[in-house]
């Protein structure tokens, strides 16, 4: 700014300030997980700063989540610039999944029965969009009974939960 002015024998004069340690400029930082993919173990948020002289309110640069959900990190530059910096887990799931098994008849047969672990696009739609691998039986969902009896088809889900459901036959007749 260039003030302007004269004295009293009206010599006029100019005197030019300049203001250049104003800071209104907030603080950036970044979010960096220890994983993005589907998991069923925790996720850990690291608060990246690029900037040098922040502070952190409670020092607290990381967050661990056990769960899906969300976190605000709150930093503070030395101008007394703030911003908040939002974590946000939504790819955690522990829930061990439980499938149920159709059979092929259910009444009295001298024939094969096959047992299909229910994988269809509405029992997966209930797991959450869960994918399903069966992890034994060679990775089919399909086991075929010639004489009474069960199988337990164990799979893993694509979060890495683990669940079996067991198939059992006791209607298969030879006489």
């Amino acid at each position: 700014h260039t003030f302007i002015y004269q004295s009293s024998h009206g010599t006029q004069y100019t005197y030019t300030i300049t203001v250049d340690w104003i800071d209104k400029v907030a603080p950036t930082a970044t979010v960096e997980y220890s994983t993005t993919n589907k998991t069923n173990q925790s996720v850990t948020a690291t608060l990246n700063i690029q900037e040098e002289n922040i502070i952190v309110e409670n020092n607290q640069t990381s967050h661990v989540f056990d769960s899906n959900g969300e976190y605000t990190f709150i930093i503070r530059d030395q101008a007394g610039n703030t911003t908040e910096v939002k974590a946000e887990v939504t790819w955690i799931n522990k829930e061990t999944p439980v499938l149920d098994v159709t059979y092929s008849t259910e009444e009295e047969t001298d024939q094969p029965v096959i047992a299909t672990l229910v994988t269809e696009e509405v029992q997966v739609a209930s797991m959450n969009g869960k994918v399903i691998t069966v992890t034994n039986n060679n990775g089919n969902k399909e086991y075929i009974f010639t004489d009474n009896g069960e199988f337990t088809f164990e799979y893993v889900d694509d979060y890495g939960n683990t669940g079996s459901t067991t198939a059992k036959v006791d209607w298969i007749v030879k006489t």
